[in-house]
């Protein structure tokens, strides 16, 4: 089972965030690399700061949840983890999940750069996605009987293309003459194999779902979304073959935790077993996939799972210059202790402090972006590839787009990234202009509405993203009004963006007649402190 399972830790297609990547040039994350290091006692920890070295020689048993804030260095952590368990559990049997088959291709090959000549002699981790791994253990067998017949799968299970998926529906569609929308029928038949409870006042909603679930099982087909589903109903139902998992993995280290939903919590469970050997890896402050079925409530449902859970921290940044590291930790000062991290900045990167950036609209505020990138290009020395505009709303894209086309060329164009925060994170640019920081885009307000607690939380956390992608220079930039979907707005400043002078650092700049600072100024008197 182990060769299958190791074949297919890379699907191919339909990977979960599997773009994390802004059009244009990008810059990855560079941990802090110390370098490689010598044979002997502790070797794996040789150049760590004692926040990291204390997690990677975390003990084996038990469970650690490792709480990495941004920029700390947690790749690094968590590949030497990997080579100290490999020293100290020559059998192996570790398992490393994560959400990207890019995420799992860079911690293979750095775990091999680590390991060097010992990498071929060793019993290598499994390292892989989750729905890789769930689509690899339903391919496998036990004892001779293959995993997906004890699933009631007439044939081993290939992928479901979203094509012949939608094909299938407007077959089904016409068969069953339901009047539904098609949007409506996808919804449906969403999650076939999950447990969801039939809605009685719809008679042909479990009618839809029976139907396809019995497509699925006669053509062999598996949706990329019931994968892990699917291993969950085969490891709960099948004790020997969840037996068999167990031992094969006693050891699992799980990346990204805080992106995990309840379906990968309870998968991470059934492999943890009663005495589990676990290594969680997240920030429960860069939890921002909600809208994808991520839970940050699994943090705490880990608390509570895994009694005597070890909360580890790691809060040196080596990302960021240290205003915006001090910026970042404002950002949730009210959070409770037990889960707050404290950032400092690890490493020297200049103290250009913070700016906020108001101006009375879209068109102002185009001109003087584009007029400080050409400051830094001058001064500073970056390029435009080093530099990047970051915005909420997918909707903001075009409009950068092409105030950067028309004021500075096509080469700004091409070369400076525009991306939305969530398809940054996991990046980092040398300079980053957060645009569209007007209440109602951050936090996101649909049609001005307000919004749950819940949801402005995880408001806050994607403005926290936004706000450490930079190393050395930032610019949080709002406007009084703007033409957004073709209407004229006028905006507020977002609650979320602290005014000058709040913070040791920080400084402000403002349109031409000084009546955003005005506005601004009034704002925060009637609102009071964020």
């Amino acid at each position: 089972m182990s060769q299958l399972l190791t074949r297919f830790s890379h699907v191919q297609a339909h990977e979960f965030n599997a773009s994390i990547r802004s059009r244009g040039v990008e810059s990855k994350v560079s941990d802090p690399a110390p370098a490689l290091p010598s044979p002997g006692c502790g070797r794996w920890i040789q150049g760590l700061n004692p926040q990291q070295a204390a997690a990677v020689e975390a003990p084996i048993r038990g469970a650690v949840l490792m709480l990495a804030g941004a920029g700390s260095g947690k790749t690094t952590v968590l590949t030497r983890r990997v080579a100290h368990l490999l020293e100290r559990v020559p059998g192996g049997g570790i398992l490393a999940l994560t959400f990207t088959k890019d995420a799992a291709r860079e911690m293979e090959t750095r775990l091999r750069e680590l390991l060097g000549p010992d990498s071929g002699t060793v019993s290598f981790p499994t390292i892989g996605t989750f729905h890789a791994f769930a689509f690899g253990l339903l391919r496998a067998g036990y004892q001779g009987i293959p995993n997906w017949t004890r699933l009631g799968f007439a044939k081993c299970p290939s992928l479901l293309e979203p094509a012949d998926r939608a094909a299938w529906l407007r077959e089904a569609k016409k068969e069953l003459d339901l009047r539904a929308p098609l949007e409506m029928l996808e919804e449906w038949i969403a999650n076939p194999f999950a447990l969801a409870p039939a809605d009685p006042a719809i008679p042909e909603w479990e009618v839809l779902r029976g139907k396809f679930r019995t497509h699925l099982l006669e053509s062999g087909s598996v949706a990329f979304d019931d994968m892990v589903a699917l291993a969950i109903r085969l490891l709960s139902g099948h004790s020997d073959v969840h037996a068999d998992a167990r031992s094969r993995y006693p050891h699992i280290l799980v990346d990204e935790f805080q992106d995990t939903s309840r379906d990968q919590l309870d998968l991470v469970k059934l492999l943890a077993g009663e005495e589990p050997s676990l290594f969680l890896v997240g920030d429960d402050d860069q939890a921002i996939y909600g809208f994808r079925g991520a839970d940050p409530a699994n943090i705490g449902e880990a608390l509570r799972h895994f009694p005597g859970l070890r909360i580890l921290k790691l809060e040196i940044n080596y990302r960021s210059s240290g205003p915006i590291v001090d910026y970042a930790n404002g950002v949730f000062r009210d959070k409770p202790v037990h889960m707050r991290k404290r950032l400092e900045a690890g490493r020297s990167l200049g103290n250009a402090p913070v700016r906020t950036v108001v101006h009375g609209n879209g068109a102002e505020q185009g001109r003087w972006i584009v007029g400080e990138m050409e400051r830094l290009r001058r001064e500073e020395g970056l390029a435009w590839c080093d530099m990047a505009v970051l915005f909420r709303l997918n909707v903001l894209e075009p409009y950068y787009r092409s105030m950067l086309a028309r004021l500075a060329g096509e080469d700004a164009a091409r070369e400076v990234v525009l991306s939305t925060v969530h398809a940054a994170k996991g990046l980092e640019y040398p300079a980053v202009f957060f645009a569209g920081l007007e209440d109602g885009i951050v936090p996101y307000r649909r049609g001005g509405a307000e919004i749950p607690p819940e949801r402005e939380a995880e408001e806050r956390r994607i403005f926290y993203v936004g706000v450490t992608r930079a190393q050395r220079f930032l610019y949080l930039c709002s406007c009084r009004r703007r033409i957004l979907r073709g209407k004229t707005v006028e905006a507020e400043a977002s609650p979320f963006v602290r005014v000058p002078s709040a913070l040791s650092g920080i400084s402000g700049l403002y349109g031409k007649s000084g009546r955003a600072f005005k506005a601004l100024r009034a704002w925060r008197r009637k609102k009071g402190p964020s």
